[in-house]
């Protein structure tokens, strides 16, 4: 029978941070072709509140949206960049959003929220990929 191997607390949370940077880039970035914004907040999430622009279906199932920030959310968006991407994946959209992609058109107010990062194959581009909430707001008459 062998001893039973124990880690010490600094090597579990050595393996657990380690395991948590790998997962964050995994979800954040998807492949070498983006990279977070800010490298030291890897995992960072952001929320814009804006107004659609455009809705794009890639050949490959990617779904866009092009969303005008409000003014107080233009913080998100690269220098010169005037409305922020938004990507949502096949899987991504029909497991997490489909009720709601039906209501979404150009014009809807909506909260997006995702991984803040910016895209390697488009230099000054900044975009929400990963999308993980998209709240739909019904205007008001004024």
């Amino acid at each position: 029978m062998h001893p039973r191997r124990t880690m010490t607390k600094s090597t579990a949370a050595l393996r657990a941070t380690a395991l948590l940077g790998v997962l964050s880039c995994i979800a954040g970035c998807g492949s070498p072709r983006f990279a977070p914004v800010d490298p030291a907040d890897r995992d960072r999430t952001v929320c814009c509140l804006g107004t659609i622009e455009r809705l794009v279906v890639a050949e490959d199932g990617t779904f866009a949206l092009d969303l005008l920030p409000d003014a107080a959310d233009q913080r998100w968006l690269a220098p010169g960049q005037r409305t922020l991407i938004c990507e949502l994946d096949q899987p991504e959209r029909a497991k997490n959003f489909a009720p709601l992609m039906t209501h979404l058109s150009v014009g809807s107010r909506i909260e997006v929220c995702g991984y803040w990062i910016v895209d390697a194959e488009r230099p000054g581009l900044y975009l929400l990929r990963s999308v993980t909430s998209i709240d739909r707001f019904v205007d008001e008459a004024r």
